[in-house]
């Protein structure tokens, strides 16, 4: 007995109802398939959303926490991360300023000032002119009319007068040659004397500032410089010759020719046994008149304060 064979329309369903029942199953797995990675972009997105908030809130926080401690309930800064624990922080002090500052000599001025000292027996007084961008920098010395004792030395008023006047002409502002006062003494002490002091406070009393330098005969120096603004200080500063600098060969023939025009002794002493007719009071029983720059007071109104000195 034989197989019954089917007819073509049987064939033909039955490959239609498979076909579309594999279809069926594709575009169910297309669809699972694009519903899963939905599902897994937006819980991607949804993930990203909360973390960075989150995060960017985190670092706010701790940058607001690290500000907060590094300052004080008054709001100054202390000592915060990296800086050294045995760090002490001082504020700038006299004793600091006279560290860092030094009167100046160039090896011209300072051979000239040791010739003036050495060249006779009294007292030798006179100005230090100072560079025009460093006013501690002395460059020159310029003697005035004087006349000078083993224990003082008086200026004449008319020759400091056409000393700043000269000066004046020449282009220079008075803190370049009319603040260093500058002299020697005869013995080995550099320290001033109170006549020194009086004159230094009388005279140049009314400047910014001034200095006062006093070279020794066997020497020793001093150099002190006062300021007068605000509520005033003077300190102590050193002395050096700055041989770095270049400077100009040695003059002592005119150096000599301005000590002869410019220094005078004083009368000799009365002796009644060589001449008893004469009676010659000895300049040092009275003060040294100390009013030589009185008129020129009026060359510091005015003027710019201080720069470039420390």
């Amino acid at each position: 007995m034989g197989i019954p064979s089917a007819t073509t329309s049987d064939i033909l369903a039955k490959s239609a109802r498979l076909s579309s029942v594999g279809s069926a199953i594709s575009v169910a797995l297309t669809a699972m398939e694009s519903f899963v990675w939905s599902v897994l972009r937006a819980a991607k997105s949804a993930v990203r959303s909360a973390v960075t908030p989150a995060a960017n809130s985190a670092h706010t926080v701790a940058r607001n926490f690290a500000r907060i401690a590094s300052m004080t309930k008054k709001g100054v800064p202390i000592v915060m991360i990296n800086k050294p624990k045995n760090k002490v922080w001082n504020r700038p002090t006299l004793k600091n300023l006279a560290e860092t500052t030094s009167l100046r000599f160039s090896p011209t001025a300072w051979a000239k000032l040791l010739y003036l000292r050495d060249y006779g027996e009294t007292e030798v007084g006179g100005f230090g002119i100072a560079a025009s961008d460093d006013l501690l920098w002395i460059q020159d010395i310029q003697l005035v009319q004087q006349v000078g004792s083993w224990a003082n030395v008086a200026f004449d008023d008319r020759s400091v007068a056409d000393y700043f006047d000269r000066q004046v002409d020449l282009g220079r502002r008075p803190e370049e040659f009319a603040r260093i006062w500058v002299h020697t003494h005869p013995g080995e002490c550099p320290l001033p004397s109170l006549t020194d002091e009086r004159t230094f406070s009388r005279v140049f009393g009314n400047s910014d500032w001034a200095v006062m330098f006093i070279l020794a005969r066997e020497g020793l120096s001093y150099a002190r410089l006062r300021f007068h603004v605000g509520p005033g200080a003077e300190l102590e500063i050193p002395v050096h010759v700055g041989w770095e600098q270049p400077f100009g060969g040695c003059d002592p023939e005119a150096w000599e020719r301005e000590y002869l025009e410019h220094v005078k002794s004083p009368e000799p002493l009365y002796n009644p046994v060589q001449n008893p007719e004469s009676r010659i009071e000895f300049p040092r029983e009275e003060e040294p008149p100390d009013n030589w720059l009185d008129p020129w007071f009026e060359y510091s109104v005015d003027e710019e304060p201080l720069k470039g000195l420390v």
